[in-house]
């Protein structure tokens, strides 16, 4: 991530996970895409579709190893290959957090993940219980081993139209 962008904020207990806004195409609930299965397991769902663009469908809780992640919200990602990532909900868009270490339990090569100060959360305290103190810097080009980017590539098809990215305008400075 680059320093000074703005991130998306969103649940994935017990982790908050940071996506950069460059890559965001679209936030939706759960309900508003239809997931067509597919037959595979592990953490890629099938496919969903916003408009004529079909997306990989990922549970990012399974991507992180954190099984029965609540999936209340999808992050449609615009990649050469686009993925939907679903996870809890998004809390906000901030300015990018300050950087902090990478708890030793994760792997900061096979996932691109990196790490940052936790900041405040528009949650009540009784939600923000057993959320770890720092958050998850993910990097969603980095975040899939190759063989997952061919399963993408296979459940959506070879051709797609290209996504238009999403603009996040700060209601501060208009």
């Amino acid at each position: 991530m680059s320093a000074g962008g703005r991130v998306l904020l969103m649940l994935c207990r017990p982790w908050v996970v940071a996506i950069p806004i460059p890559l965001v195409v679209r936030v939706l609930g759960e309900a508003d895409l239809e997931l067509v299965v597919h037959s595979g397991s592990g953490a890629l769902l099938g496919t969903v579709a916003d408009g004529d663009v079909r997306y990989a469908a990922w549970d990012l809780g399974g991507l992180l190893g954190v099984p029965g992640a609540i999936g209340q919200a999808w992050v449609l990602l615009d990649l050469p290959v686009p993925l939907a990532l679903r996870g809890g909900p998004c809390l906000s868009v901030v300015p990018e957090p300050p950087t902090c270490a990478l708890p030793s339990m994760l792997s900061a090569h096979a996932f691109g993940l990196g790490c940052f100060v936790r900041p405040a959360l528009p949650l009540p305290q009784h939600d923000q219980a057993g959320l770890a103190p720092v958050g998850l810097r993910i990097d969603p080009q980095r975040l899939l081993g190759s063989t997952a980017w061919a399963d993408s590539q296979r459940v959506i098809g070879a051709s797609r139209p290209r996504a238009t990215p999403m603009v996040f305008q700060d209601p501060a400075h208009g």
